[in-house]
């Protein structure tokens, strides 16, 4: 029972890694694709990651949001983008 729940530990930090890595790999990476892409400075994009099993991020900023993807031999390219909904009028 202890090397289960050990496993478990282990791979629930390896995905909590794996996380911020894509996130910082993106933030250095992909930020200045992103602040183009959407028109707004790089100073003002939140990064979050979407999902655990995928390497994908969303950005938001300056009243738009689009989604990037990992793409092997490739980097990050958009997947959409369009207004942010949750943007104040």
């Amino acid at each position: 029972m202890r090397t289960l729940v050990l496993v478990l530990a282990v791979a629930a930090c390896g995905a909590t890694h794996h996380r911020k890595t894509m996130v910082d790999d993106f933030t250095k990476n992909g930020l200045p694709k992103a602040a183009f892409d959407l028109g707004c400075p790089s100073e003002q994009l939140e990064v979050t990651q979407l999902t655990d099993d995928a390497e994908s991020v969303g950005v938001r900023g300056c009243g738009r949001q689009a989604r990037y993807e990992y793409v092997l031999s490739t980097g990050w390219v958009v997947d959409t983008t369009g207004e942010d909904s949750t943007a104040p009028n």
